[in-house]
């Protein structure tokens, strides 16, 4: 999913909402009046419901389809980008604990500084290359990208040493 088209319509579903409800409330005021509806007792009776009951009930109706699809699309692109985040976050401290059991107490230092030069040192680099492959070809980026992950993730899946990670880390441990 795009992240730009699940911002943008995160962004006009509140101001398409907000703008009809002024311009039909505007309008229908006498309609609205008629079902008892007033600004200053009432000003929740009917309201903004009572629009889609009006002479321009249709576009009323039309704007809450569409502001419900466009609050839609934002909140699942929310959803996923939240699974993504909360996933990696396991991931790494995951990976990083594991790292951690599994290297001698003494060559922790080296081997974290070169994890942190991996994660932070090296993504000028990758950037760098990026820029590079997109001025070929944007698409043969992503497809470049997306074939070297599954190649790494069934690669990874048929490793022994690294299907069983997850029960070196439920054994305990033995100091």
């Amino acid at each position: 999913m795009n992240q730009r088209v699940a911002s943008a319509a995160g962004m006009a579903a509140p101001l398409l909402f907000g703008g009809a409800l002024v311009v039909l409330t505007l309008v229908e005021n006498h309609f609205l009046r008629s079902l008892g509806w007033d600004p200053l007792q009432a000003p929740t009776l009917d309201w903004p419901s009572g629009l889609a009951l009006g002479p321009y009930g249709s576009l009323m109706t039309a704007v809450f389809i569409t502001t419900g699809l466009l609050t839609g699309l934002f909140g699942l692109a929310f959803a996923v980008l939240l699974a993504v985040g909360v996933g990696n976050g396991y991931f790494t401290i995951t990976a990083i604990t594991l790292l951690q059991q599994r290297t001698p107490a003494h060559m922790i230092g080296r081997v974290m500084s070169m994890i942190l030069f991996a994660n932070v040192g090296l993504v000028p680099v990758s950037q760098a290359l990026s820029g590079l492959f997109i001025k070929l070809s944007l698409e043969g980026l992503f497809i470049g990208a997306g074939l070297l992950m599954i190649v790494l993730a069934a690669w990874t899946a048929l490793d022994r040493e690294a299907r069983s990670m997850g029960e070196y880390m439920l054994e305990p441990d033995p100091n």
